[in-house]
């Protein structure tokens, strides 16, 4: 059984465990390990999760069958209508199961009530953004971003929300 809930400061712990779960397995193989352990840290510690949340990230947590196995982040931006996703991911030992869309469906549905009319994320090229494609999301823009000593190299998806 899939369960979709909204994280609270509760839950920091347990989407820092599923990061550090994740992303050694979905970056490792062309991400320096220095960069890696830099992100986790900057962005996924305990203290930056919390304010992320006190900024207005709302993060969904996925299980199934009882089991924390991914989770998701978003949030408005300053352009009327429109919202980020900052961040979706599965535990590899259950993708493939539907849980990707079944998150990225429950975002949809959460921010078109809140009156969204676009949604927009960004992407590395790996087997994430066939994902994205495959679910209606369209590249918009590649960017080269500077995040302290590295550059990040990804594609800005936009969806258009009926």
């Amino acid at each position: 059984m899939i369960q979709i809930t909204t994280a609270s400061l509760s839950n920091v712990c347990v989407i820092n465990r599923l990061a550090h779960q994740i992303w050694w397995h979905t970056y490792g193989d062309f991400i320096s390990t220095e960069q890696i352990t830099f992100m986790l840290n900057d962005m996924y510690s305990p203290a930056s999760l919390q304010t992320q949340l006190q900024q207005g990230h709302r993060f969904k947590l996925i299980s199934f069958e009882n089991n924390f196995c991914g989770f998701a982040s978003y949030c408005k931006t300053s352009k009327i209508g429109l919202f980020k996703i900052h961040k979706l991911y599965i535990h590899q030992n259950y993708q493939g199961l539907g849980l990707g869309k079944a998150l990225i469906h429950s975002i949809e549905n959460e921010v078109k009530a809140l009156g969204a009319t676009a949604i927009q994320l960004n992407v590395r090229e790996n087997k994430a953004l066939h994902f994205y494609l495959n679910m209606g999301y369209k590249i918009f823009d590649s960017v080269n971003i500077a995040y302290h000593n590295f550059i990040l190299n990804d594609y800005v998806m936009h969806k258009q929300l009926a």
